[in-house]
C-alpha cells in the first residue's frame, strides 16, 4: 500500500468495504478468505501497472469507481 501512496481510506473506495471490516483485516484482527487474498493480490498487481495511481494522485482513485 505505501508504495503505491494508498491510504486505508483509498482501498475502502477502491474494495467497497467499510472501514470497520477493513481496518480489523489490516490490523490482522479478523482474517481473510482465499477470495479476499486472491483479490487483493490480483488488484495490487494491476495498480502497480497503472501510473496513474502513483503517490499524490489520490483523485484518479476517486475517478476509477
Amino acid at each position: 500500500m505505501q508504495e503505491l501512496g494508498l491510504q486505508p481510506k483509498d482501498l475502502v473506495h477502491l474494495l467497497n468495504m467499510n472501514k470497520s471490516s477493513l481496518s480489523l483485516i489490516l490490523n490482522k484482527k479478523r482474517g481473510m478468505t482465499k477470495s479476499n487474498r486472491a483479490m487483493l493480490y490480483y488488484m495490487f498487481k494491476y495498480l502497480e501497472k497503472e501510473p496513474m495511481y502513483k503517490v499524490g494522485q489520490r483523485e484518479a482513485v476517486k475517478e476509477f469507481i
